[in-house]
């Protein structure tokens, strides 16, 4: 498998966790490419998509994996090949970034998030997602009867390398974890949790 990672250049390399993904993935087998965005701010990342393109087509890959929300909207930009986006907290927590990541979120083929919260949001708008794992409680879980995402061991990176191929090569079921994870967000929803404050004072 090639795999291109599309992230913010961080001076020839990128932010730490992303390299220490790479290198699991490399230990897996799975060929790296990059492409590291110079430009800022949403105009200079759009500048970037015809040298992107480029890339893709004289190296094939088979997914781009893009962090961060605005990587993955200049990633989704071309069509060619799928994109797995990473939404790392700030792209989700703040509404001038959000705008563009939601973007991302519905033309991306897989969205992974590094909080529960982001996973919240992801899950309320019909997506799915693949968790860290931490103390704290996680609305993303494996249920006993339905799973609503796949779990990694915080900071483990060979362990979300792991799953996101295991995603990759099971579609049917990664829809089905979509399905679950709808149907469980809609127990939050106001109308239930009214309806359930309201059975207290009967």
């Amino acid at each position: 498998m090639k795999l291109l990672v599309v992230a913010s250049d961080k001076g020839g390399h990128f932010v730490p966790f992303i390299e220490e993904q790479i290198t699991a993935l490399e230990a897996l087998g799975v060929q790296i490419i990059r492409y590291g965005i110079t430009g800022k701010g949403i105009m200079g990342y759009l500048r970037c998509l015809p040298a992107l393109r480029r890339l893709i087509r004289a190296e094939r890959p088979d997914i781009v994996h893009a962090h961060y929300g605005l990587s993955g909207l200049l990633a989704n930009l071309q069509r060619m090949v799928p994109v797995i986006t990473t939404y790392h907290g700030s792209d989700i927590n703040k509404p001038s970034i959000r705008r563009f990541s939601k973007i991302a979120m519905r033309l991306s083929a897989h969205n992974i998030f590094v909080s529960a919260r982001s996973a919240s949001l992801a899950m309320g708008n019909g997506l799915w997602a693949i968790d860290e794992e931490t103390n704290r409680q996680s609305p993303i879980a494996n249920h006993p009867n339905k799973a609503t995402g796949l779990l990694f061991e915080s900071d483990n990176a060979d362990e979300l390398a792991e799953k996101m191929l295991w995603a990759l090569a099971h579609p049917a079921e990664v829809q089905t974890i979509i399905t679950n994870a709808q149907a469980e967000v809609q127990k939050y929803s106001w109308a239930n949790i009214r309806q359930q404050l309201m059975k207290l004072y009967e």
